[in-house]
């Protein structure tokens, strides 16, 4: 039985491995609040933000491409990401924008392009 359980465990880590290909995943404490963010690449950083009801891992094909020449990262956004719809301290966007600006300061992002996609545009423009 425990090497059944073994093999099982060693396909899906093969099946992890080959999804997320050279991205890492990472874990980063906001105020007490841990977030799981996407990395990868070297070189300028590209911040990768989703809609609502998105994710992180919507961007991870277009990031395996990207992260051979930049430095790419993905976090799902509380309150729009399907984990945390209903986030309480996360019910607006100047909640979000303030989110955003604790999140590049704490991975110390100071130069940084934004990719987003729908209402996680708004969020990227308003903090551009």
């Amino acid at each position: 039985m425990l090497a059944h359980i073994t093999d099982d465990l060693q396909m899906l880590a093969r099946h992890t491995l080959s999804y997320l290909g050279d991205l890492q995943s990472k874990k980063i404490v906001i105020d007490g609040e841990t977030f799981t963010c996407l990395t990868g690449g070297n070189g300028p950083v590209l911040l990768f933000l989703h809609g609502l009801a998105g994710s992180k891992t919507q961007w991870r094909t277009v990031m395996q491409q990207l992260a051979r020449d930049y430095h790419v990262i993905a976090v799902d956004i509380p309150g729009f990401c399907m984990q945390q719809l209903s986030a309480p301290h996360y019910r607006n966007v100047r909640d979000m924008l303030a989110w955003l600006q604790r999140f590049t300061d704490a991975m110390e992002l100071t130069e940084y392009h934004l990719m987003a996609a729908c209402s996680g545009a708004v969020i990227g423009f308003q903090h551009a």
